[in-house]
């Protein structure tokens, strides 16, 4: 595994209409809360593009509504901790204290 139990886990993933590209993957509430499932969530924010290197935070509301059919509009930024439970699922080896 990656990370252990208690590990912290910073990542940003496309959010906005749920769809699928050859090169990535958006993330809408729900398909976001399933990929989420064996951590603890510290923080999560959103931010949209703003022309082609700048990024300003936006509402979680708005991401929602943001199409990203070329290239990612919207992503989530997302701070967790990683539950014990999803690092034995994942390693499907036993995590000793």
């Amino acid at each position: 595994a990656v990370l252990k139990p208690g590990g912290q886990f910073l990542a940003t993933v496309p959010y906005g209409i749920k769809s699928r590209t050859d090169w990535y993957r958006v993330y809408d509430r729900e398909s976001l809360s399933a990929l989420l499932a064996g951590f603890d969530l510290e923080k999560i924010e959103f931010y949209r593009r703003r022309g082609n290197s700048v990024w300003e935070e936006t509402s979680e509301r708005y991401a929602a509504e943001v199409a990203s059919p070329v290239k990612a509009n919207c992503v989530a930024l997302i701070a967790a901790v990683v539950r014990k439970a999803a690092v034995e699922k994942l390693s499907r080896f036993p995590i000793e204290p």
